[in-house]
């Protein structure tokens, strides 16, 4: 689980070219990104790339949206209702891209998105523990 950039690390956490060991590899039996970056080509636009320095080529290859879904291991792409439209754009292409599961919570945004880390009952938590 990774909330915004720490939502698109996880996601490629899952990727076949991220160099894990084998047995880190098959610990990972899900992936929550949270209102993740899924697409970096849209960054290319902005000031931000002067220190990222994505090209076409490498903003394509580190985007979790442009690879295929990780083999066996279940994912489910969560964002806040109250979000940019950026971020619930970004969590839509992933979850429609890797045909994976989705939830916007209604009245989160992305500072707030994560509160039910919080709550041993909440829907994210269960979503996390597989209830």
């Amino acid at each position: 689980m990774g909330h915004s950039a720490g939502g698109h690390l996880v996601a490629r956490m899952g990727q076949d070219d991220v160099d894990l060991p084998s047995v880190v590899r098959g610990r990972i039996r899900k992936i929550i990104p949270i209102s993740p970056v899924a697409d970096l080509l849209p960054l290319m636009q902005t000031e931000m790339n002067a220190m990222l320095k994505l090209n076409a080529t490498s903003a394509k290859a580190e985007s979790p949206a442009s690879q295929p879904k990780p083999d066996k291991i279940d994912v489910h792409v969560w964002v806040g209702a109250e979000e940019r439209p950026a971020f619930l754009a970004q969590a839509q292409l992933l979850a429609d891209r890797w045909q994976a599961s989705l939830t916007i919570e209604i009245s989160k945004h992305h500072f707030d998105i994560i509160a039910g880390l919080e709550d041993p009952k909440s829907e994210l938590m269960a979503v996390l523990l597989g209830e």
